[in-house]
């Protein structure tokens, strides 16, 4: 295995400073403050351009979980369907696109950290800060990269680690096992907060409440292997009390940190550029153009929820409601009804209703017919403003669906009493998660999103103190973070009503508990970070949630357990080493095609 570190030279979209070394050796590069740091701006690269930024980054976190289904499928499952590998596991391989690009390219980066880190001191920074910066970066980075890499293929078993140059072939290849692999996280998090400034000066660099983060993020991620996979409370709570030491930290120095909870939900997402709820936010160019190899490619998981709508009468595309036609997926039943009648969440991250923006048409008899509205609107212009269409989570009555002028899909019409989507034109109707919708993108068609996905905010940080707090038995602090953020969630004057008390601990999905009940909030909060596939493989719960008579029942491929670790890819990696069967498969799938 040889994962090409290509050109040492700045070309992600950011605001870190332009260093050409392109010319240059590896030799030279690394004895300059400028060209080493090219090196740790490099190992940024991926992260918006690969991993985060584009499809593979919300097929492999997001999806294939009990919050979305595919957009457009119902009924009998085939072939056909962009992305149904990762959505609904249907055609599922080990050579899959999407599993086979998050493998190259967290081991590519990882290559370019241990660079980076290696050659530190040969770089002769004359400022200690900024060394000691990058090298921090660098390590945060390198942790990150390896998370991703166990939680999805390495489980008990573990992944390949090194921490040495990646510069020449490897021929044969041996599995790191967790423990160690979860060691050299917590080193290297650990050492990032050491060696992290408060404040960077360059916009896109990392800073120590990243590291904060992701460490309590490492903690719980750790903590849970022991809990729910070996069955071992005693382990699993010393990495709970760490879990909850780290975000408390967070949580009582938000100040110190440089970080803040909205007082708004809404506004994290309107204000994502300079988030201040963010620890870390990766940063995007408005100027497309300028976004690296990837271009106008780079980031645009703002596409992935949308809900067609342009082809509509008296429908444009808009800044305002997205470019359509590139959906992806579509939120399930249960993500609808989650949220109660007092939470604002909702209401800040779905959009349900779309008014005219394209004035002059007229609706005719076959569009009445297609979408069930009675024909006694045939020639009813619809003029700017009018509701053209709204796809509710509240339940409406078919005749009353009927004798609205616009197309209506109520939750009875876009799910059965299952949760299973129909067969019928309401297979494409639902409210469009809104969170990463972009005003400011070159054109209403532009691919091109200008905003800075965020990897890790505050909001989660209550949630992992939460989780910590009620696996450690004090159940009344883990309510105290959740109603924090439920009094910022609250509409106004209904707080009391929003706040969640131990009766809810018991009425939570799937039986109730407390686990459930944490994962029912996490999607209130998160639905859509990049986080939930992780959150149900951690909690052991894909199975229970997934398939038929349960909260999923659209997903009918997961297998368990195979499906709770992705495979080792097979092209790039098995059939290049030496020793495919010593390194081994993930358990369930296939170890070669030779």
């Amino acid at each position: 295995m040889l994962v090409g570190l290509g050109l040492i030279t700045l070309a992600s979209c950011n605001d870190l400073e332009e260093y050409n070394p392109s010319t240059l050796s590896l030799q030279t590069l690394v004895s300059t403050p400028e060209g080493h740091t090219s090196i740790v701006n490099q190992a940024y690269r991926n992260l918006p351009s690969e991993i985060f930024g584009r499809d593979d980054g919300q097929q492999m976190f997001e999806t294939g979980s009990d919050l979305w289904y595919m957009k457009g499928m119902a009924g009998a499952q085939t072939s056909s369907g962009w992305g149904r590998q990762m959505i609904v596991y249907l055609q599922l391989n080990e050579d899959q696109g999407t599993t086979k690009n998050i493998w190259q390219f967290n081991y590519e980066s990882i290559r370019i950290c241990n660079t980076a880190i290696l050659h530190i001191d040969e770089a002769n920074y004359s400022s200690i800060d900024v060394r000691n910066s990058r090298e921090g970066e660098a390590r945060f980075l390198r942790a990150f990269y390896y998370l991703i890499l166990q939680e999805h293929f390495g489980g008990e078993k573990g992944i390949y680690l090194s921490t040495e140059e990646m510069n020449e072939p490897i021929f044969t290849s041996v599995r790191t096992p967790i423990e160690q692999v979860y060691e050299l996280i917590f080193t290297d998090l650990n050492k990032a907060i050491e060696l992290l400034p408060l404040k960077q000066s360059e916009h896109g660099r990392i800073e120590k409440k990243a590291a904060y983060g992701m460490l309590a993020r490492s903690y719980l991620s750790y903590g849970s292997y022991y809990k729910y996979n070996k069955n071992d409370n005693t382990t699993a709570n010393k990495y709970f009390e760490q879990t909850k030491e780290t975000a408390e930290y967070i949580i009582n120095n938000q100040t110190t940190l440089g970080c803040k909870l909205y007082d708004n939900f809404e506004d994290i997402f309107k204000n994502s550029d300079n988030c201040e709820e963010a620890l870390y936010y990766m940063v995007n160019n408005e100027t497309a153009t300028l976004n690296g190899s990837r271009g106008s490619s780079i980031y645009t998981e703002f596409r992935w929820f949308d809900t067609d709508y342009s082809t509509l009468k008296g429908m444009q595309k808009s800044f305002e409601y997205g470019h359509d036609g590139n959906g992806r997926v579509r939120p399930t039943k249960y993500l609808l009804q989650l949220f109660g009648p007092y939470d604002g969440r909702y209401d800040a991250s779905f959009n349900e209703v779309w008014r005219c923006n394209k004035a002059g048409d007229v609706l005719d008899g076959a569009y009445l017919t297609k979408w069930g509205i009675d024909l006694k609107y045939i020639d009813r212009e619809v003029n700017i403003g009018d509701i053209v269409m709204q796809c509710t989570r509240q339940n409406v009555d078919p005749e009353e669906v009927k004798n609205r002028p616009y197309i209506c899909a109520p939750i009875n019409l876009m799910y059965d009493e299952n949760g299973m989507i129909p067969n019928s034109e309401y297979r494409n109707c639902a409210p469009t998660l809104k969170k990463f919708l972009d005003p400011n993108r070159e054109s209403s068609t532009t691919n091109q999103s200008t905003k800075d996905p965020i990897i890790i905010r505050l909001g989660e940080i209550y949630l992992i103190a939460a989780e910590a707090c009620f696996h450690l038995g004090d159940e009344n602090k883990a309510l105290g973070y959740i109603n924090i953020l439920r009094d910022r969630a609250a509409l106004s004057g209904h707080e009391t009503e929003n706040r969640v008390t131990s009766v809810d601990i018991a009425n939570a999905s799937c039986g109730g508990g407390y686990i459930n009940f944490i994962l029912d909030e996490r999607a209130r909060e998160l639905c859509g970070e990049r986080v939930r596939w992780n959150d149900l493989r951690r909690t052991r719960k894909l199975h229970e949630r997934l398939g038929p008579e349960t909260i999923n029942p659209n997903i009918i491929h997961f297998e368990n357990p195979k499906h709770y670790l992705r495979a080792i890819p097979i092209a790039i990696f098995l059939n290049s080493i030496l020793n495919p069967n010593e390194f081994g498969q993930n358990d369930g799938w296939i170890s070669s095609t030779i």
